[in-house]
């Protein structure tokens, strides 16, 4: 797997964890998978800082006995970290804006 689709993959685990962390608090389900979730996520981040896609210092591993709310909050910014990549490669991909109605606007009347 190249270094591009490990990034992406690891985004969409950390994304499924968040939405996971969200209705885990929301419906009070899945109380006892909490260690499970954080140690994935502890695991997605270890991978990250060794191949070197993510600063050291900049994220920290969960510490045992968090919550949801706190798994869900790190996951999300954990994740956000690569949006910007993801949405610039989408740019360059077709060396255009991707949004729709950026490219749209030149044939809209005003």
């Amino acid at each position: 797997m190249n270094q591009q689709n490990d990034i992406e993959s690891c985004r969409r685990l950390l994304s499924e964890i968040a939405d996971l962390c969200d209705h885990a608090c929301l419906t009070g389900s899945l109380s006892s998978g909490t260690s499970r979730v954080a140690l994935r996520y502890n695991t997605i981040l270890h991978r990250l800082v060794q191949a070197g896609d993510v600063p050291e210092d900049l994220f920290e591993q969960l510490p045992d006995g968090v919550d949801y709310g706190e798994i869900g909050v790190e996951a999300r910014m954990l994740a956000s970290y690569f949006e910007n990549d993801r949405k610039q490669k989408r740019r360059d991909r077709d060396g255009r804006d991707g949004n729709i109605l950026i490219r749209l606007a030149p044939f809209v009347r005003q």
